[in-house]
């Protein structure tokens, strides 16, 4: 049994140091250490060594389930499509990103909205909101996402008039 600060471990219970955390965040080293390790509600180390700290492996995959949201499977994403471009075909719509996570942003549900960040992430919904045109993302919906998505005010671009 190793001690530290009154805890008793188990030999069989897997400890673990900063390379399989980092594997486990699926992040490099010092990305773990700064990203995941110094933050505030990251479980506190089993033991702390002259070569670093030492975790409870079960404790860290439990974070980083609970801290990294899980990707929507296909037949979700094949649905989302399907709801959001009913004229086109779901293979098509998820095609082209830009396009697709614009028109869930605009037309999704909240559930929606929170798959598409799991997927594709806060930087693909960035991405998304500056480069959509006018007639999928109103300026009102635009307002709204470059406020949530902490992105610059830029004003939409002009809308297409047939004369």
């Amino acid at each position: 049994m190793i001690h530290d600060a009154g805890d008793v471990f188990h030999a069989e219970e897997e400890l673990i140091g900063t390379s399989e955390g980092a594997a486990i965040a699926g992040v490099r080293p010092p990305n773990f250490v700064r990203d995941w390790a110094s933050r505030a509600d990251f479980p506190a180390p089993a033991a702390t060594t002259s070569a670093g700290r030492i975790w409870r492996a079960s404790e860290v995959r439990e974070y980083v389930c609970r801290r990294r949201p899980v990707k929507p499977p296909a037949e979700r994403l094949a649905a989302m499509a399907r709801k959001v471009a009913w004229w086109d075909p779901p293979e098509r719509t998820q095609s082209r990103p830009g396009l697709f996570i614009a028109r869930v942003l605009a037309r999704g549900s909240v559930d929606d909205i929170l798959d598409i960040e799991a997927q594709y992430g806060k930087a693909g919904l960035r991405r998304a909101v500056q480069a959509a045109p006018a007639d999928i993302l109103d300026e009102r919906a635009r307002n709204y996402w470059q406020l949530v998505l902490d992105l610059p005010r830029d004003p939409a671009p002009p809308v297409r008039r047939l004369p």
